[in-house]
């Protein structure tokens, strides 16, 4: 708080709600700057006495009238007066004009009634206004309010004798035609089953009500195991392997190995019979029997371990969660699987709890007309089904590869630390599988060695191996290629001249009395730093990057290594700070400057660069280059550290990276721009953001607001823009219309021509800054999204885009961010 005067001429007062207790926040403008009023000097204090008592009482009344338990009553205005007490009846008439152009403000922009209220009619009758003329005078003297964080402003007075007269500022709207009312949200009965529990009264009546299901995963395994008690593996029940063994594995006392038989089949007392393939219900803890510590899983291998007294049955198979156990939490489908990629198990045979029916859902599959009966009576029945595979690392949901009940072969001794001994026709699960697979990338393998005559002539080395390329982590690494280093791999030539020149323009100007800012005068002056907000001069340094030269071993025992030829990026080769911001990040510079590093130390992933004249005829521009994906850089000069000169440099060899460029750039030109349909599109910003990168054009879009629309309109003239509420058109095209009933007869979009529905509903109500978000009208505001996600249950496209606010994902403690993942799930579609 700072205590000042002659801020100069007033331009207007505002006000901007309160602090979040009762101090209400009042501020002034001028042409300096924006102030907010903390004590007011004693010579104005009571006329700002005058103007808190005023918004106080709004406050107050507006409270009492909101609140929910005299939402439905009548409020006279004798109770109104005991409701705001200690404030006298004669301060409530005295500001009554006041009042009720606030309480009549708020009706507009918050959809509220009221001013329908009998103490609000009897004010205005004690108060001797008239309400209609009253209006006609405020919109006459309304003008437009500035957009930013304050809501409520008045005029500062005129320098001119005239009666202070506090008002509200309305912003004025255009001549046009009033909009209809919100209306209800027009849903599916997919939808509707999912979103009932939370948009009850904002959904339309038409689909019926619905109950939301809401069985946990220990209620479902326990009605499982109710449904069939009479197959329950109970404790004790002999353990019968069936048939021969498929495959024997022979212990090994240097490996610490036990003998293991393989079996297709087993029996589990006279009631359970189990397959490779089956899936079963086991306990994953002896000491916790509760029915939400079960688990569910697919056996891939039946064995016996051991023999004689320490005969061991066993089974290994992939891990299934249930819905519960994943991002959806308790919102999940409660007959709902989900496979897992990073997640295997091992067991006796005697944890298994009872075998399972589960059926494998396909993504044509999808539940299109699923209703909340059908999904109580498949939860009540114990169907269980699984169509995704779940990644808890990223929170995805995606479709199994191909079919996941087909596994590769495998050696069985790769169920645990993903070794393995030989090559055999044994199933391995796809846990294991990937495990293994990750173990080998994680040792640089290299291929393709070069012969002994060209390994000889290179350099040299004599005991050096060489090759022409080499696999880690899954991508090719060739001679000629470029790839990232980690940041240090190398130190430039130029490193040690540019960062002392970064040191002395980052060093604070000292303060003595040599110093153009003396402490005498700038007092506050040693508070100033080189740190600039938003800057990203003090974030880790990117990677390094290098064109391979040479891939090589010193022998056998020896890790493989490569060498490169470095590239400057502008910040290494360039002094100053100011001038590495003018130039795109996608920019290098070549050297002749060479570096050895180990792979597996130094090495993070492929890059491409290529020279500047190479991009003639496949791209417009660099930057479109840069552009069109990821890890694309190109050079037209080569930096020399030594001169400190920059020199144009000439294609001297074709980049490895060409061929494959030209190829992609041929398979971007066959592809075709996705049919798309734009609800709650604006002014069309991320239309026009999918149109520029080629990946949709919009067909259709749906805006209410007459002016938003015209504006998408002229940004889109061969779009079919439907000028309505999104829940009318939606209940139009379930009902088989084709046109708009309007005069303009625009088509509106069939079952079968979206292949790609875009939008983001109303955040208003998502909104960390909305204090009315439990208000009605944010209600149903938030419930559009119910109708965009009836827009993709009705319409099917192949593709789905929801923008919305970052709290949208924590709202309600992420339940409706949760819901639209089932929703979403439940049509088939991979998140």
């Amino acid at each position: 708080m700072v205590a000042c005067c002659r801020m100069g001429p007033i331009d207007e007062w505002w006000l901007s709600g309160f602090d979040g207790g009762q101090r209400a926040i009042v501020g002034f403008s001028t042409v300096y700057g924006e102030y907010i009023l903390a004590k007011p000097h004693s010579e104005y204090r009571f006329l700002m006495e005058s103007a808190l008592e005023k918004i106080h009482l709004t406050k107050r009344v507006t409270e009492c009238l909101l609140d929910d338990s005299r939402k439905e009553e009548a409020v006279e205005y004798e109770e109104l007066l005991e409701l705001v007490a200690p404030i006298s009846a004669d301060a409530v008439q005295s500001h009554a004009s006041f009042l009720i152009e606030q309480v009549r403000a708020m009706d507009d922009e918050e959809g509220t009634e009221l001013m329908r209220q009998p103490c609000m009619q009897t004010l205005v009758e004690l108060g001797g206004l008239n309400e209609d003329a009253d209006s006609e005078e405020a919109d006459q003297e309304n003008v437009d309010r500035p957009t930013g964080r304050r809501d409520r402003r008045s005029r500062a007075p005129e320098r001119r004798p005239q009666p202070r007269r506090h008002r509200r500022i309305v912003q004025a709207k255009p001549q046009q035609a009033a909009q209809s009312a919100d209306t209800k949200a027009t849903v599916t009965p997919l939808v509707r089953s999912v979103f009932d529990s939370i948009f009850q009264h904002q959904l339309d009546d038409d689909a019926g009500a619905a109950d939301f299901v809401t069985s946990t995963k220990a209620d479902m395994f326990l009605r499982l195991a109710r449904l069939n008690a009479a197959a329950l593996v109970q404790a004790g029940d002999p353990v019968e392997f069936l048939g021969e063994p498929i495959q024997r594995r022979p212990p090994s006392v240097a490996a610490g190995r036990r003998l293991r038989l393989y079996y297709s089949a087993v029996r589990l007392g006279s009631r359970c019979r189990l397959s490779i393939g089956d899936f079963v219900l086991w306990r994953s803890s002896w000491r916790d029997a509760r029915p939400g510590s079960w688990r569910a899983a697919r056996i891939t291998r039946l064995y016996s371990e051991g023999s004689g007294p320490q005969l061991q049955a066993r089974f290994h198979g992939s891990a299934f969660l249930h819905g519960e156990d994943t991002i959806l939490g308790r919102t999940a489908d409660p007959c709902e699987l989900f496979a897992t990629n990073d997640e295997c198990c091992s067991a006796e045979l005697a944890a298994v709890v009872m075998r399972l029916e589960v059926a494998r859902r396909s993504a044509g599959d999808r539940l299109v007309t699923a209703s909340a009966a059908e999904m109580e009576a498949n939860a009540s029945a114990g169907r269980l089904f699984y169509q995704k595979v779940y990644l808890p690392d990223k929170g995805f949901f995606i479709d199994p590869p191909n079919d996941q009940a087909e596994e590769e072969p495998a050696d069985p001794d790769a169920d645990a630390d993903g070794n393995q001994d030989d090559e055999d026709s044994y199933r391995d699960c796809s846990t294991c599988s990937a495990r293994r697979r990750s173990c080998l990338e994680a040792v640089p393998r290299p291929c393709r060695a070069l012969t002994a005559a060209a390994s000889a002539a290179s350099t040299a080395g004599a005991n050096k191996q060489r090759y022409s390329a080499f696999r880690w982590r899954g991508q090719v690494y060739k001679l000629l290629g470029c790839c990232y280093l980690e940041p240090g791999s190398h130190k430039f030539a130029n490193e040690s001249t540019r960062r002392a020149s970064q040191q002395q323009q980052q060093q604070p100007a000292k303060a003595d009395k040599d110093s153009p800012y003396p402490d005498s005068v700038y007092t506050e002056r040693y508070r100033k730093t080189a740190y600039v907000k938003g800057s990203n001069e003090s974030t880790p340094a990117p990677y390094q990057i290098g064109r391979i030269v040479e891939i090589f071993k010193r022998g056998p025992s020896f890790p493989l290594r490569i060498r490169l030829k470095m590239f400057y990026r502008p910040e290494d080769a360039v002094a100053t700070l100011d001038s590495d911001r003018l130039r795109p990040l996608h920019l290098l510079y070549c050297s002749d400057e060479e570096c050895s590093v180990v792979v597996s130390e130094r090495v993070r992933g492929l890059c491409t660069v290529v020279h500047a004249d190479e991009l003639e005829g496949l791209y417009t521009s660099p930057e479109q280059f840069f552009l069109s994906g990821p890890d694309r850089f190109y050079y037209d000069t080569q930096f020399d550290a030594d001169t400190g000169q920059m020199e144009s440099v000439c294609v001297e060899q074709e980049s490895v990276d060409l061929q494959a460029m030209r190829d992609e750039a041929a398979q971007l030109a066959q592809v075709k721009p996705l049919r798309c349909l734009d609800v709650f599109s604006g002014c069309g910003g991320l239309s026009e953001g999918l149109h520029q990168a080629g990946a949709a054009v919009t067909h259709w879009a749906i805006e209410r607001d007459p002016d938003a629309a015209k504006a998408f309109a002229l940004n889109h003239p061969d779009c079919a823009v439907l000028t309505d509420d999104c829940n009318r058109l939606l209940r139009l095209a379930m009902d088989g219309v084709s046109e708009t009933p309007d005069s303009r007869r625009l088509p509106i979009p069939q079952r079968g021509q979206v292949q790609l529905l875009c939008g983001g509903p109303p955040c208003q109500g998502y909104s960390g800054m909305n204090r009315f978000s439990a208000r009605e009208a944010s209600k149903l505001k938030n419930s559009l999204v119910a109708s965009f996600l009836s827009y993709a249950d009705f319409y099917r496209p192949d593709y789905f885009l929801l923008e919305n606010v970052r709290n949208f994902a924590a709202y309600n403690k992420s339940c409706v961010l949760q819901l639209t993942m089932r929703c979403l799930l439940a049509m088939g579609y991979q998140l």
